[in-house]
């Protein structure tokens, strides 16, 4: 799969050694160039130095619609916003883009563009979008220095299957922010059941983290 990341950051160094690992064809541009320069040093794909909101940069310089996926993050989402719209003008066929603000995230996705708006678990969240898999993901970003923002997906062996996320009583120092269900990313978290499939966006001690499983189960009586 050929994939285009947009802008050059931790979440997109991260992102484009994931999806290398996997072997796609993986290609960035940013406008940093001592941040572009490390990425290179870090991993084997192409890294374009250049500005993302040029249109005629882009257009003579970056094949969009030979990408079968292209990912803005550039950290700013009026930024997102822009480049978002300019890819979608210069014919990409799938794009994926960050936008925190509600408003934007609104925006994007009334033109037809896919939002994640949780931008710490994007590396790994937006690796099985791409993929078109739902993946167990591993701890993707520290949140300060106690605690650690984790994603778990829920398997057909955890006892809490079929419960509703409210019937779970976590401990007061394990938090569960929101719930990928494999269509969209839900914070209104009351009334959701969990289904084998299910991703948990979790803040939890570093302490607690490889234990989540179990914390969550022992909540089920």
């Amino acid at each position: 799969m050929k994939i285009l990341l947009v802008g050059a950051n931790r979440i997109t160094a991260e992102l484009a050694k994931r999806l290398a690992q996997h072997e796609h064809e993986v290609s960035l541009i940013g406008t940093d160039k001592t941040m572009c320069d490390k990425i290179l040093t870090e991993t084997d794909i192409e890294v374009i130095v250049g500005d993302y909101t040029d249109i005629d940069f882009l257009e003579q310089n970056i094949d969009i619609k030979g990408r079968d996926v292209i990912v803005v993050a550039t950290g700013s989402d009026e930024i997102n916003l822009l480049v978002s719209i300019l890819m979608k003008c210069l014919g990409a066929k799938k794009i994926l883009t960050i936008a925190s603000d509600s408003r934007i995230a609104r925006a994007l996705r009334s033109v037809g563009i896919e939002v994640l708006e949780y931008a710490t678990t994007i590396a790994s969240l937006l690796e099985a979008m791409i993929e078109g898999k739902r993946m167990t993901v591993d701890m993707v970003e520290a949140v300060g220095t106690e605690y650690k923002l984790i994603s778990y997906m829920v398997s057909e062996d955890d006892k809490f299957v079929g419960k509703k996320l409210s019937e779970l009583k976590v401990p007061t120092d394990i938090k569960i922010l929101a719930v990928f269900d494999g269509n969209e990313l839900r914070t209104d978290l009351e009334n959701i059941v969990l289904k084998p499939g299910t991703v948990l966006l979790i803040l939890a001690r570093r302490e607690h983290v490889k234990h989540i499983r179990e914390l969550l189960e022992s909540t089920v009586s």
